[in-house]
């Protein structure tokens, strides 16, 4: 595709792109921004553990929705006609599909909080070319693993997040994604 640049990493996602200054990688971005949460609540002398954990969570996932294909080949697309496909409810919606934390409710707060990141209490619903293979949402979690695990050592903390296991099911849940966003 001559309107695509060749830019991307192996087994990396992209977060941004600008031609002028390059890329930052989506593991950097979400790495930088779980630790600003962190030291933002240190910083206001936050002692709830949980209130900490699920900030951290949800800034390391609140991108989550721009490992889809169509997002990545937006961001390295030299064609300005196209349209961002959006992140936010993919994003949303992938959380809830991958990650599994003790607490059901922290859960529904987190999967809130990335689906409403940038356009609270709005819905965009871009629904295009989500994760056609079970390989590529294996490639997914084992990417947010690495990133979940890499801030678990820097902050000296445990998460409590547990992924999901990919089974016979999987790719067919995964193409139902769609019916289960609403309009609001």
């Amino acid at each position: 595709n001559k309107n695509k640049l060749n830019i991307m990493i192996m087994n990396e996602y992209l977060a941004k792109f600008d031609e002028s200054i390059g890329g930052t990688s989506l593991k950097e971005h979400s790495i930088k921004t779980a630790m600003i949460a962190n030291n933002i609540l240190k910083y206001k002398e936050c002692n709830s553990e949980r209130v900490i954990k699920n900030a951290i969570i949800a800034s390391i996932f609140h991108d989550c929705g721009k490992t889809s294909k169509s997002f990545q080949e937006y961001l390295t697309s030299t064609d300005s006609e196209i349209e961002s496909p959006g992140h936010n409810s993919v994003g949303a919606e992938l959380f809830s599909n991958i990650v599994k934390l003790k607490n059901k409710e922290d859960e529904n707060v987190i999967r809130d909080i990335i689906e409403f990141h940038h356009t609270p209490f709005t819905k965009e619903t871009y629904l295009c070319d989500l994760y056609p293979t079970t390989t590529d949402i294996a490639n997914v979690i084992e990417y947010y693993r690495n990133i979940v695990n890499e801030v678990e050592v820097l902050l000296g903390i445990d998460l409590g997040i547990t992924f999901a296991t990919i089974d016979e099911n999987f790719e067919e849940k995964l193409r139902n994604l769609g019916a289960n966003i609403k309009v609001i």
